[in-house]
């Protein structure tokens, strides 16, 4: 429980943080419209000119409603997988694979169990209702590419994040603060970027439904895909790359810091409150041992002395 707590704010504020960016780089991902940071400059000054600043985080109510569980199932899937491993191989430190595996066992987990509220996520912050957006149908649409995408991904960010912090010791023999840490999350982040960003793209694309084949069925991955290259090459399946490549990294050092920050708290609270109980229990055991101590002498005396006046009498 205290996984999926913590998990849970920790991707509370990571997306709550990199929304406006997540917002501008989906309205590029799923038009047919070239990507530059000038043009994706420019459509954040035109929203927060039309709409408002608000509008930049358009969407991140279903945003947090789907994060939260996601990044608490994720990181309780994680820990569990990590302790069974340990277990199972009877070490401290796992091997690389068995750390990729464990990340990706987290993603998947977690992505299963929360995939239609990032599709609902998508087609608000692209304007759309929340009616229209369940009428539409088609709330597992892109989860294929996702999953492919997830896998690696979230394997990739684990694994290194957990090398980079066993190797931190060694060099610098300390362990890292808070901005290292921020750091090597981020770099973390950046490695599972370049693994599988163009999945991204077409999973954004199939969720919003903005490609149907000539049989008017939903898209599948392999339409949209070959549409997408058709349309607009290679190129398009890195289109925002370069605004996620800020982005990512950020978003992932911060829900990861903010994760280890509230588990080194949790762990020290939980420490504090079982060591006060116990302190508790045994002074409430010594005070009952002397009582009853005093009581067993009390009535010991009480008999010497009737004893006495008996043997006075006689």
């Amino acid at each position: 429980y205290s996984s999926i707590f913590c998990g849970a704010i920790a991707g509370i504020c990571a997306k709550t943080c990199i929304a406006p960016a997540e917002r501008i780089k989906m309205s590029f991902q799923v038009t047919s419209e070239r990507f530059t940071m000038k043009k994706a400059f420019a459509r954040f000054v035109n929203l927060v000119k039309t709409e408002g600043i608000l509008s930049l985080w358009k969407g991140h109510s279903t945003s947090i409603i789907r994060t939260a569980p996601y990044a608490g199932f994720s990181y309780a899937f994680h820990d569990y997988a990590e302790e069974a491993f340990k277990t199972m191989l009877a070490v401290e430190q796992l091997p690389f694979f068995y750390k990729f595996l464990c990340g990706s066992i987290a993603g998947v987990g977690g992505t299963l169990l929360t995939y239609p509220l990032d599709v609902l996520r998508v087609r608000l912050a692209m304007g759309g209702t929340w009616v229209s957006s369940v009428k539409q149908g088609g709330l597992t649409q892109g989860l294929a590419p996702t999953l492919l995408g997830i896998i690696p991904y979230s394997g990739t960010c684990w694994g290194a994040k957990q090398t980079m912090l066993e190797l931190f010791p060694t060099f610098a023999h300390r362990n890292p603060n808070i901005y290292e840490s921020l750091v090597i999350n981020a770099v973390a982040g950046l490695c599972g970027q370049f693994v599988t960003y163009p999945l991204d793209v077409v999973r954004r694309r199939m969720q919003i439904a903005i490609h149907k084949p000539p049989d008017n069925k939903k898209p599948n991955f392999r339409a949209v895909l070959q549409h997408l290259i058709s349309t607009e090459g290679y190129r398009g399946m890195s289109k925002g790359f370069s605004l996620n490549v800020i982005k990512g990294p950020i978003s992932l050092s911060i829900s990861l810091t903010v994760y280890d920050l509230l588990r080194v708290r949790y762990s020290s609270l939980h420490t504090h409150i079982h060591t006060s109980t116990s302190t508790s229990t045994k002074l409430v055991k010594d005070n009952t041992t002397l009582s009853v101590s005093h009581s067993h002498s009390s009535h010991s005396n009480t008999i010497k002395t009737a004893e006495k006046r008996k043997d006075n009498d006689s």
